[in-house]
C-alpha cells in the first residue's frame, strides 16, 4: 500500500529512481543505439551497445564525483578501475549490474522513463525513441555532452578506454554534470518533465508530482517562517515525516509547531500523512 500511494503523488518517480541524469542518460543511449542500427542496416546487438555506454557513464561519474549520491553499479565500477592495465585503459565491455545485462535501465528505470512517455517498445520488442519529448531529451543530453573526450573520440566502439578520457569527459558526460552551464537546456527538460510545468490539472490529468512539489514548497515556506532550517540531511524528517504524520514543523529544540496544508493540497497531504503511517507501522512491525 506504501508503495502504490508513492507511486501515486510521484508517478514514475520511485525511491530507486532517484538520479535526475538517468533519465535523460537512458533516453539519450537508446536513441544513440536506434541510430547506429539504422546506419547498419540492425546487425547491431543492443545489449552490447548499451552495456558499453553505460559502463562508460558509470566509469565517468564515478572517476568525476562531486555528491555523494547513489551511482548505479558502483562496486563492479569500482573493481573495473582497480584492474586497469599498466597504461590505465579500462574495460568499458562489462555490465554495471552483473544479474541485469541492461543494468539500471532494466532493473529501475525502464518502467518508469516509459512511463514519462520518452522511450517505447516496437514490434520486434526493440526499445526505442518514438515521442517529441523523449527526442528532444535525447537530443540535449547529446549537445550538453557533444564535447566530452569520450564521444569526439568515438570510444563508444571500443571495449576499452583510457582512464584519463573517462576523467576528463566527466566534467560534461557524468550524473553530477547535470548542475553545470552544458546541461541547462536538458536540466529545464527534466524539470519540465516531471512536474508538468505550464500545464493545468483536471480530473483526467491531477498532475500530482507537481502537486507533491508545491506541498514539500509549501512545508519549506512554512519552515523558514517559524525560523526552523532545514538541512538536506533532514528533510525527510522535518519536511515530510512531522508535518504530515503528526502536523507539526520540529524546531532545534525538537518543539513541536503548529502546520497547517492550505487547500489546494489537502488531498496530496492526507495521502502523504497515510503513507507516513504507513511507512512508520512497517518499520514497527520490521523491528519487532
Amino acid at each position: 500500500m506504501s508503495d502504490a500511494l508513492t507511486n501515486f503523488l510521484l508517478p514514475n518517480i520511485i525511491t530507486t529512481t532517484d538520479r535526475a541524469r538517468y533519465y535523460s542518460f537512458y533516453t539519450w543511449a537508446i536513441a544513440d543505439i536506434e541510430e547506429l542500427r539504422k546506419s547498419k542496416s540492425g546487425r547491431v546487438s543492443f545489449e552490447d551497445e548499451f552495456q558499453r555506454r553505460e559502463a562508460a557513464f558509470a566509469l565517468a561519474s564515478r572517476l568525476g564525483q562531486k555528491i555523494d549520491l547513489p551511482i548505479v553499479g558502483v562496486r563492479q565500477v569500482d573493481t573495473i578501475l582497480a584492474a586497469a592495465d599498466e597504461d590505465d585503459n579500462v574495460e568499458t565491455d562489462f555490465r554495471v549490474l552483473p544479474s541485469n545485462s541492461t543494468g539500471g535501465y532494466g532493473q529501475y528505470y525502464g518502467g518508469c522513463l516509459h512511463g514519462l512517455d520518452l522511450v517505447h517498445v516496437d514490434e520486434q520488442g526493440e526499445w526505442n525513441i518514438s515521442t517529441e519529448h523523449g527526442r528532444k531529451l535525447a537530443d540535449s543530453f547529446a549537445r550538453a555532452t557533444a564535447k566530452s573526450p569520450y564521444l569526439t573520440g568515438n570510444w563508444r566502439t571500443r571495449p576499452r578506454v583510457p582512464k584519463k578520457v573517462l576523467q576528463e569527459s566527466a566534467e560534461v558526460f557524468s550524473l553530477d554534470a547535470l548542475a553545470g552551464r552544458a546541461a541547462d537546456t536538458e536540466r529545464e527538460l527534466l524539470i519540465n518533465l516531471f512536474f508538468s510545468l505550464g500545464e493545468s490539472r483536471s480530473a483526467t490529468r491531477p498532475l500530482n508530482r507537481q502537486a507533491t512539489l508545491g506541498l514539500f514548497l509549501h512545508v519549506l515556506l512554512s519552515c523558514e517562517k517559524a525560523g526552523t532550517e532545514v538541512t538536506r540531511r533532514d528533510a525527510d524528517g522535518r519536511a515530510v515525516f512531522w508535518p504530515h504524520y503528526y502536523g507539526g514543523l520540529a524546531d532545534d529544540d525538537r518543539d513541536l509547531l503548529p502546520y497547517q496544508t492550505v487547500p489546494e493540497f489537502a488531498e496530496d497531504s492526507e495521502l502523504r500523512t497515510q503513507d507516513s503511517e504507513l511507512g512508520r507501522q512497517e518499520t514497527v512491525d520490521g523491528r519487532r
